[in-house]
């Protein structure tokens, strides 16, 4: 999906604009038409576009200035510009700005396809280069967490705990560990728990409640509690099978 954001303060540029965009792919979606560049930088910071398409005279924050501060907060995002015939200067003003093309108006339908064709095809190079890079990070990210409950499992931790030493968001941390593992942060640490446990278990000089300690968990009763959970028998029984 490329998210389109339509700048003017004509409402019959607007809603031309995104009757002729619905119509070219479902794949364009608009989400938002506003009338000055002010609104329009104010939504992007909850409402991101893809693509900005943006008149130049307007009212409040016209395109130039809106795309000035557009290249310092959101570089990214691809700006093009509408422009009458007797603004070619505003246009060349734009594009040092950071405009990666424009629009004569009144809009010509196929011009407007073979455009956004284009952007498109560029947005989708630069997310396919992203991916990759962000997939590495992410298994990096993995693997120092497990090697750190692989050295620490016998210490009280969180998930919380752990996002402050890898330097991350706890709710990040969260949805990327269960999408990369499967499972989540607090069932990959206690199997972790568990799995030490169960090899403690076969030196029958160590006592049960002292294996719970050797793994971290100071109370017998819950080191039972949990074991049997997650391995469907007390620890004594899992001894004496």
């Amino acid at each position: 999906m490329i998210n389109i954001m339509l700048v003017d303060d004509e409402r019959v540029i607007r809603e031309g604009l995104s009757l002729i965009i619905n119509a070219l792919d479902s794949s364009y979606k608009i989400i938002a038409k506003v009338t000055n560049g002010s609104e329009a930088l104010e939504l992007m910071h909850t409402f991101p576009p893809d693509i900005v398409i943006t008149d130049i005279k307007m009212p409040v924050m016209d395109g130039i200035e809106l795309i000035e501060r557009m290249q310092e907060k959101f570089p990214e995002i691809k700006k093009v510009v509408l422009s009458g015939f007797d603004e070619f200067e505003y246009v060349r003003q734009s594009m040092k700005c950071g405009a990666v093309d424009y629009l004569l108006k009144p809009v010509n339908e196929s011009e407007l396809a073979d455009l956004l064709e284009e952007l498109c095809a560029v947005i989708s190079k630069e997310k396919g280069l992203d991916t990759p890079a962000t997939a590495e990070n992410e298994n990096y990210l993995i693997k120092q967490i497990k090697s750190y409950i692989e050295q620490n499992y016998q210490e009280e931790m969180s998930l919380t705990s752990v996002a402050k030493v890898v330097n991350v968001n706890s709710n990040y941390l969260s949805v990327m560990f269960k999408n990369q593992t499967g499972e989540s942060f607090v069932d990959y640490f206690t199997k972790v728990r568990i799995e030490k446990a169960k090899k403690l278990l076969k030196d029958v000089r160590l006592k049960t409640y002292e294996v719970g300690e050797h793994v971290g968990y100071k109370d017998a009763a819950y080191f039972s509690k949990v074991f049997k959970k997650f391995v469907g028998m007390s620890p004594s029984e899992y001894r004496n099978r």
